[in-house]
């Protein structure tokens, strides 16, 4: 198994990225279900008006998004992420954690 990580060039402005956040967590992270693919259909509404990705949060707490998995670079040596207990496991993720 091979993964290649490169640092992405920098983007002129003014291109940005527009995030949206709805109350989240999953109920099950440990599984991509029929019921997850269902009731995640009400957050993918607002990404049809411009916006590139929806991060599920509580309680001040950022958990995945949508299409991706939301990670914070802390310094150069670390990254932090929420948890399996919260979160579905990217391959990305599995391969790094």
């Amino acid at each position: 198994f091979y993964v290649h990580v490169a640092e992405l060039g920098r983007v002129s402005s003014p291109a940005t990225v527009e995030i949206n956040t709805m109350a989240g967590p999953r109920d099950n992270p440990s599984v991509k279900s029929t019921d997850w693919v269902s009731k995640r259909i009400k957050w993918e509404k607002p990404a049809s008006s411009g916006i590139n990705e929806t991060i599920l949060c509580s309680e001040g707490n950022l958990y995945e998004g949508l299409q991706s998995n939301f990670w914070v670079q802390k310094d150069p040596h670390t990254l932090i992420t929420a948890g399996s207990d919260v979160t579905l496991l990217g391959t990305i993720q599995k391969i790094l954690l």
